[in-house]
C-alpha cells in the first residue's frame, strides 16, 4: 500500500485567519495563556516560534494577536478537512491533532498516475487556502514522520523513502525523551543507525515496543489503519 499524509502546521491558525478581517500577525497560545503553541508565517518571519513564551513573542511583535488554544475546536476543524478529503481519497484515517492519512496507492489509475495525486492535493489545499506539508510513504509512520519533518517527495521509490527517513534525528524520528537517550547512550544519532541495529539487539536493550515502532516504519510489521 501506499499512503499520503498531511500535515497541517498550523490548522487552528489557518481556519482563524480565513475568516478575519484583521490580518495582523496572530499567535495560537496554550490554555493558561503563556506559551505559543502555533505561529502565523508573519509572526515566523519576525522571530516568534512554537514554545516561545508570550511576553517573549510580544516583544519581538508588539503587535501580536493572541487566540487561546481550543482542543474541541481544533478536533472540529480537523475533522472538516477530512470531509473534504473524502471527496479525493476514500481511506482517510484522522490522526490529531494536526494530521490526515489517506491511502493513496490505489488512487493512480484513477487520476493517471502519482504526480497528479499529488497535484490534486496541492490544489484542494490552495482552494481551501490551508497550509499542510504533504509525504507520501510506503507505511503510515513512514508517511508521518517525512511530513512532519517538511522532507515530502511526490515519489513511491521505497528505497528513496527510507533513504530521507534514514537521514532524521532521533528527535524528528518522534521517539520519546528516554528512548532518545537510550539510544544516544548506544552511539546511535539518526534513524538511519537505528535501522541497522538487528531487531534483536534493538528489543533486548531497548524494548520490545521500540522494536515495533521501528519495524512498522519500515513495514516489517504490520500497521493496520482504521478509517
Amino acid at each position: 500500500m501506499l499512503w499520503l499524509y498531511l500535515h497541517f502546521p498550523h490548522l487552528l491558525l489557518d481556519h482563524i485567519r480565513r475568516d478575519r478581517e484583521d490580518q495582523r500577525p496572530l499567535v495560537i497560545v496554550e490554555g493558561s495563556g503563556q506559551r505559543v503553541i502555533q505561529a502565523c508565517p508573519e509572526a515566523r518571519d519576525q522571530g516568534v516560534r512554537a514554545g516561545m513564551r508570550l511576553k517573549t513573542a510580544i516583544n519581538l511583535v508588539p503587535e501580536l494577536g493572541m487566540v487561546r488554544a481550543q482542543p474541541e475546536q481544533e478536533a472540529r476543524i480537523l475533522e472538516d478537512q477530512a470531509r473534504w478529503l473524502y471527496r479525493y481519497a476514500a481511506h482517510i484515517v484522522l490522526v490529531p491533532p494536526d494530521g490526515l492519512l489517506a491511502e493513496i496507492g490505489s488512487l493512480q489509475r484513477l487520476y493517471g498516475g502519482l504526480p497528479a495525486v499529488w497535484q490534486t492535493m496541492e490544489q484542494a489545499l490552495n482552494e481551501h487556502r490551508l497550509t499542510a506539508w504533504i509525504a507520501i510513504g510506503h507505511t503510515p509512520l513512514a508517511a508521518r514522520l517525512i511530513a512532519r519533518a517538511g522532507k515530502g517527495e511526490c515519489t513511491a521509490d521505497k528505497g528513496h523513502i527510507l533513504r530521507a527517513l534514514e537521514t532524521m534525528p532521533l528527535v524528528a524520528a518522534e521517539f520519546d525523551g528516554k528512548t532518545c537517550t537510550r539510544l544516544q547512550r548506544l552511539g546511535l544519532n539518526t534513524l538511519g543507525e537505528v535501522f541497522a541495529l538487528p531487531a534483536p539487539e534493538l528489543a533486548r536493550r531497548l524494548s520490545p515496543e521500540t522494536l515495533a515502532r521501528v519495524q512498522k516504519i519500515q513495514g516489517t510489521r504490520p500497521d493496520p489503519q482504521t478509517p
